[in-house]
């Protein structure tokens, strides 16, 4: 096999081979909730000289879901999101969820 290919091969194939079991039950955010409460103070995200730990990371999501159900958003709603790939768009993404809404990218 060529060097590329194989290179491809290893990253779409043997790399994301990550099937686990999931509960169709819960949502990202729960399963996020739950890993905030097993490790806390572990590094959830890390962008160019920012890291956060799941523990920070939940507390700002909750906030903005806290401001964003201030604005009577919640269960049926969706909103629109544009950012660039940042620590604050993952912070978005998690409150809009846990304020009970979809996102629209």
């Amino acid at each position: 096999m060529e060097p590329e290919r194989n290179l491809v091969h290893t990253i779409l194939n043997d790399w994301n081979n990550t099937s686990a079991p999931f509960s169709d039950e819960k949502c990202i955010h729960e399963f996020f909730e739950e890993r905030t409460a097993s490790d806390p103070d572990r590094i959830a995200l890390i962008s160019d000289d920012e890291e956060l730990t799941y523990s920070e990371l939940n507390e700002k999501a909750n906030r903005l879901a806290e401001v964003l159900q201030t604005y009577n958003i919640g269960t049926g709603d969706f909103v629109g999101l544009l950012l660039k790939r940042s620590p604050e768009l993952i912070i978005c993404l998690l409150a809009i969820l846990k304020a009970g809404a979809a996102y629209v990218p």
